[in-house]
């Protein structure tokens, strides 16, 4: 029997959508059983959350209901509170899709299963520029960015591309030391400068919509 977060003819569409499919009727059976406390409230919350942004009549779209059991099977599943936000972000975009099927709907949401919530708080940083430098060995100019490794490591999701810069400039070769003065010898010596930066991908702009949309 329905649970009591079946009560509503959009929430009976997503009952009726989750008891039928296949890949997802046992365990959703298994939460209307009361089987997992937790993901019981996390269907309730996904359930209402539905119920307020969406329309019976978009459930005549089978894209829309498949879209439907996909959100739920990733929702459920994730525990951390953020990530859930954003997955129902992303909803709102495949609801609000014209052209359903070409949504990215399973790659945002494998996306938004694999990065951590390290990676994605170092991914916010792209909402203020395009490209982040992570390191630069240049005269004058040396550091390395306090989130280098959560940087680097979202070029593995697609959501970053990484660009190494080097250069080589002729410089003055000097000798001697600072306290006898240091001269030139009037030679030019090759110095290699090297810079990395990592530059955000269109999937990359894509997933970022949906972090921002709160």
């Amino acid at each position: 029997m329905a649970m009591g977060f079946i009560k509503g003819a959009i929430s009976g569409a997503i009952d009726a959508a989750l008891s039928t499919n296949p890949v997802i009727a046992i365990a959703w059976g298994a939460i209307k059983g009361g089987v997992s406390e937790i993901r019981e409230k996390r269907a309730a919350e996904l359930i209402a959350f539905v119920e307020q942004h969406c329309a019976i009549e978009q459930f005549n779209d089978s894209n829309f209901v498949d879209g439907i059991v996909i959100t739920f099977e990733a929702f459920i599943r994730e525990r951390n509170d953020e990530k859930r936000r954003v997955i129902q972000n992303i909803f709102l975009g495949f609801a609000s899709a014209e052209d359903k099927e070409v949504f990215e709907l399973e790659r945002l949401y494998e996306t938004s299963k694999l990065i951590s919530v390290s990676q994605l708080k170092a991914f916010a940083f792209f909402n203020e520029h395009k490209s982040i430098e992570l390191l630069c060995d240049g005269k004058g100019k040396a550091f390395t960015h306090d989130r280098i490794e959560d940087l680097r490591s979202l070029a593995t999701l697609g959501l970053v591309t990484i660009d190494l810069q080097i250069d080589v400039e002729a410089e003055d070769e000097m000798e001697g030391d600072e306290e006898d003065g240091a001269h030139s010898t009037g030679r030019l010596v090759p110095v290699m400068r090297k810079s990395e930066f990592v530059d955000i991908t269109s999937f990359g702009t894509h997933f970022l919509r949906y972090i921002n949309n709160d």
